[in-house]
């Protein structure tokens, strides 16, 4: 049954019932935020609430308090009150067999939190509960989620159980691990303290199941976690290298004035600059961003959505270097990548200053982050840069460069330790594999948003890690 379905069902309440749908839902709502601003002759106003948020966050919300209510039970003279219990009692012959079924499904059911295992496009999900990790995995038949829901996506959802299937109720809200993680957190500390024998007590005489009855409230909990976090993710994904500056591909191309041996003498003797060996290319440098050694860790982000990537470098031993340039020289070029637009003025700068006499002013290419055209600089000149293909290339060989640094690299999200180091423990070795978890995720989820064509393969971290069986 589809939620517009349901919602006509509101309609065949009696007057008693639709005044409780109505201090339903302004309950439900107004524990999300400040409720005053929205009200009106001490009813709710809706629609000034969706306008306010937007219909992409009242939807869901909206959709997850009519199930709430629906399911939920209501104190009524000797016992409790249900609607789907009243409608299938006074409205019933109204109902098809399957609607029916359905119905009594959604009066059992209760909203978890579930992260999704499996993705079969078209057919459903598997997914496992995080609030009930003994349950084994849960085969949800879905359609239309398959087409945008991603392997290890977080989501608040309510199952509906039938004799022939699993079933997502309408209401589901996805979430960030961190969220996810902190409604679990809520979650089990209320229900301790509900599943107390004297707190049971208290709902022995209006319901026949009390644990269900608690668990019918996680609804409000993870609701209420979803919804201030979308409220903080208005802003999209900022991506910023190690130094902090915004992440952007740059390539600079100084014509040679001089011939290439008296080029590379020079830059053989600028102590910044280390040779290094580049398939192809009989000269190349890189300019290290660090001292060796040193294990200074980026600063924690207080707030926003935030990803630190930078260039690394892994030697034939495994050892590894962020660096802020690489240079390369091909034909009677200077050819400088760089990943901001910040250390493109600074090799600008350093380069000029110091082959003054034995190079041209470069033409510079920004390189997109999407799979658009090239588009040229504003300023300092430009060329047209590579082609589709290339940048992709080019963005391979990035990523793989940076997860392989990445392993060995001491991240504050685990105390300072290095992935490698930090799946030796079992506190260690869940936040790594959550790290993992993530980066599918959101490789998954640029391929279903038509950002990329084909998802960056993780497989052999989670192999080289020994992360594997320690999945689920």
């Amino acid at each position: 049954m589809n939620f517009d379905n349901l919602m006509k069902l509101m309609g065949r309440l009696d007057v008693e019932g639709k005044e409780r749908f109505g201090v339903a839902l302004s309950s439900f709502f107004g524990e999300l935020f400040s409720p005053e601003e929205f009200l009106e002759k001490e009813s709710l106003d809706l629609d000034a609430f969706e306008d306010a948020v937007g219909a992409d966050i009242f939807r869901p919300l909206f959709m997850s308090a009519v199930e709430f209510f629906l399911s939920n039970e209501y104190p009524d003279t000797f016992t409790s009150w249900n609607a789907i219990d009243f409608l299938l009692k006074k409205r019933g012959v109204l109902f098809s067999a399957e609607d029916a079924i359905y119905l009594k499904g959604l009066r059992n059911s209760y909203m978890s939190l579930y992260e999704v295992v499996d993705v079969q496009l078209d057919k459903g999900l598997i997914v496992r509960d995080l609030l009930d990790e003994k349950l084994p995995p849960l085969f949800i038949r879905e359609k239309r989620g398959t087409h945008y829901i991603c392997q290890w996506d977080l989501l608040g959802g309510r199952v509906v159980r039938t004799p022939s299937d699993n079933l997502f109720a309408g209401g589901f809200l996805p979430l960030s691990r961190e969220s996810a993680s902190e409604a679990k957190g809520v979650i089990q500390r209320i229900t301790s303290v509900m599943t107390s024998k004297e707190n049971l007590a208290l709902f022995q005489g209006t319901t026949k199941d009390p644990i269900l009855l608690i668990k019918k409230m996680w609804t409000k909990e993870i609701s209420q976690i979803w919804f201030t976090e979308r409220l903080k993710r208005k802003q999209p994904m900022t991506l910023l290298n190690y130094e902090r500056d915004p992440l952007q591909f740059y390539t600079l191309e100084f014509p040679l004035k001089k011939p290439v041996a008296e080029i590379v003498k020079l830059l053989d003797g600028l102590p910044q600059l280390f040779s290094r060996d580049l398939e192809g290319i009989r000269y190349a440098w890189i300019w290290p961003l660090q001292e060796e050694g040193e294990t200074r860790l980026p600063k924690k982000q207080d707030h926003g959505n935030v990803q630190i990537l930078d260039t690394v470098l892994t030697d034939e031993n495994g050892k590894t270097c962020r660096y802020r340039a690489e240079l390369k020289i091909e034909g009677q070029k200077l050819i400088v990548d760089v990943n901001s637009e910040k250390r493109a003025n600074d090799m600008e700068e350093f380069l000029q200053t110091h082959l003054a006499s034995l190079i041209e002013a470069p033409s510079r290419i920004l390189h997109e982050l999407s799979p658009k055209k090239n588009r040229k600089s504003t300023s300092k000149g430009s060329s047209s840069g590579l082609s589709l293909k290339e940048e992709e290339k080019l963005m391979a060989q990035f990523f793989e460069q940076h997860y392989r640094g990445w392993l060995d690299s001491p991240l504050p999200s685990l105390k300072g330790k290095s992935p490698r180091q930090a799946i030796k423990t079992k506190t260690g070795r869940e936040k790594v594999i959550n790290l993992l978890k993530d980066f599918v995720n959101a490789e998954l989820r640029s391929v279903k948003q038509g950002i990329k064509k084909e998802p960056y393969n993780f497989d052999w971290m989670f192999t080289e890690l020994g992360a594997e069986k320690h999945l689920l």
